[in-house]
């Protein structure tokens, strides 16, 4: 009996610390570590996720960096249900064409696509939609990974004491982004 109860107590007591942790410790300074999570978070919802939506933006990389489906909701309505569905060298084709189809509400009602027609999104390389079938291909245990796991993976970066003691000390700057992947 005392061991169960040394063991609960180690247990409660363990994620304490780490929940601790997880708060004060400071971000990676490399920012691909540091935005790793949220990027693999991104694409597995933008695949996976089940909503419907009104309004479904279709193209490459020129419109899924910049065209924002929050600055549309301002204009449009915040109960308008938007999805920039844009890959890295994203084709227009019957493939992206059924995928987006998935996406609506199945009663039928708004239905509204917006193309970013490029003239590379209409070639046989973007035809290809590998950035779209990397995404969509994954394992299920990695999608499941990517969307509910992610948040909690992030306190298991790994972090030196001397970064650790700087951030308790309030010695230690944010990492400065100066690039896209």
């Amino acid at each position: 009996m005392v061991f169960r109860d040394r063991c609960f107590w180690s247990l409660i007591l363990s994620l304490l610390l780490i929940g601790v942790f997880g708060v004060v410790k400071p971000e990676p300074l490399d920012p691909k570590v540091a935005n790793r999570d949220v990027r693999n978070w991104f694409w597995a919802n933008k695949v996976h996720n089940s909503m419907a939506y009104d309004l479904l933006l279709l193209g490459d990389s020129r419109l899924y960096r910049g065209v924002s489906p929050a600055v549309m909701k301002d204009v449009l309505g915040k109960d308008y249900q938007i999805l920039n569905f844009g890959f890295s060298s994203g084709g227009l084709n019957s493939r992206m064409f059924r995928e987006a189809d998935k996406r609506f509400a199945k009663d039928g009602s708004g239905k509204t696509v917006v193309m970013a027609v490029t003239p590379y999104s209409l070639t046989v390389d973007a035809a290809k939609n590998e950035h779209f079938l990397q995404e969509f291909t994954r394992p299920k245990e990695q999608v499941l990974q990517f969307l509910a796991y992610n948040p909690f993976w992030s306190y298991l970066n790994s972090v030196s004491p001397n970064m650790l003691r700087k951030k308790i000390l309030g010695k230690e700057r944010n990492p400065q982004v100066y690039y896209y992947e």
